[in-house]
C-alpha cells in the first residue's frame, strides 16, 4: 500500500519539466496490469487494482500537466542576447534534449497524448 501511497504523491506533487521521466517510469507500470489482473482472485486484489488504475489516470495527467509546464517555461523565457557565430541558443539545446530523452517514451507518450486528449 506504502506503493500505492508513492503513486499518489507523486501524481499530486508539484509539477516540474525535469521530473516528467519519472513520471513517465512510474506510468510504464500499465504495461504490467493486465497479468496482474489476472492472478486476482478476491475482492481485495480487485480493489487494489481499482486504485492502481486511479493512480495511473493521475500519473497520466501528471504526465499532460507536466509536459504543458515545460512549454509554458519555454514560452515564458525572453532572450534577447545576440548569439555569435552561429552559436545554439541555451533553450534551444535545452529543448532539443529534452525532446531526445521523450523519444525514449514515444509509446506511453503516444497513448497519453491520444487518451488524455
Amino acid at each position: 500500500m506504502q506503493l500505492l501511497n508513492f503513486g499518489e504523491a507523486v501524481a499530486i506533487g508539484q509539477r516540474s519539466s525535469e521530473k516528467l521521466f519519472r513520471i513517465l517510469d512510474m506510468y510504464d507500470v500499465e504495461d504490467v496490469l493486465p497479468d496482474f489482473e489476472m492472478l486476482i482472485t478476491d475482492e481485495f486484489g480487485e480493489s487494489v487494482c481499482n486504485e492502481v488504475k486511479g493512480i495511473l489516470s493521475r500519473l497520466g495527467e501528471a504526465a499532460i500537466g507536466t509536459f504543458v509546464e515545460f512549454e509554458n517555461a519555454v514560452k515564458g523565457v525572453n532572450s534577447r542576447r545576440p548569439l555569435r557565430g552561429g552559436e545554439i541558443h541555451l533553450v534551444t539545446r535545452y529543448v532539443m534534449n529534452y525532446i531526445k530523452l521523450l523519444v525514449d517514451y514515444s509509446e506511453t507518450w503516444s497513448y497519453l497524448i491520444f487518451y488524455f486528449k
